[in-house]
């Protein structure tokens, strides 16, 4: 092979790593930040990961302009999921829950509280891992947030939603009926509701 076809072939391989490169959509979890991220216990995204999480929100087509709430974003691990950041975001004042595997895919978003969808986010209270329906699988979510109506005499007024996650192996769901009736009746900390779902919906042990 004489030089020029060498030269030829070797910028053809460059371009086509170019190429890939630039179709990639998302940035792996950096090398500082994977350091601590093996834990058996969820906890906050260090800076580190906060910059990598919001680099590849911004790379997501569908999920631009999120704002992370940074107090209660999280790393933990799940058997179904494997270590994945739990990310809580704010958009359009509503709430936004996504999970993140470290190579910077989104796989799941999780669904919204049905009832929330009219009011306006205030602020996000808690986010709290534990299992809840006995079914011996993994930490299921229970969620804390407060909203206002935005119109009438007490629009401004925040008050407490409460909604419950069940952890579904490679997704989550959630049920409205008792979302509804945890905010209907006005928990407004994961006690609380740790304290219906035990004693009176004989979900917790």
């Amino acid at each position: 092979m004489n030089r020029l076809k060498l030269f030829q072939l070797i910028l053809f391989m460059v371009l086509v790593g170019v190429g890939f490169a630039a179709d990639s959509r998302t940035e792996p979890l950096p090398e500082i930040a994977q350091i601590s991220k093996n834990l058996t216990r969820p906890r906050l995204l260090n800076p580190a990961e906060l910059g990598w999480v919001e680099r590849n929100l911004l790379l997501h087509d569908s999920l631009p302009d999120r704002e992370i709430i940074i107090d209660q974003s999280f790393w933990l691990g799940f058997r179904g999921l494997g270590d994945v950041a739990f990310v809580s975001t704010e958009f359009n004042n509503s709430l936004e829950f996504h999970v993140m595997q470290p190579n910077g895919e989104v796989i799941h978003t999780l669904p919204q509280n049905s009832h929330a969808e009219s009011w306006i986010l205030w602020s996000l209270e808690a986010v709290s891992f534990q299992e809840i329906d006995f079914d011996g699988s993994e930490p299921d979510i229970i969620v804390v947030a407060e909203y206002i109506i935005g119109a009438g005499p007490r629009g401004s007024e925040p008050f407490p939603v409460t909604t419950v996650y069940f952890n579904q192996g490679s997704r989550f769901s959630t049920d409205p009926e008792l979302n509804k009736l945890l905010t209907e009746r006005g928990v407004s900390t994961i006690a609380e509701a740790e304290q219906i779902l035990r004693s009176e919906l004989m979900f917790l042990p």
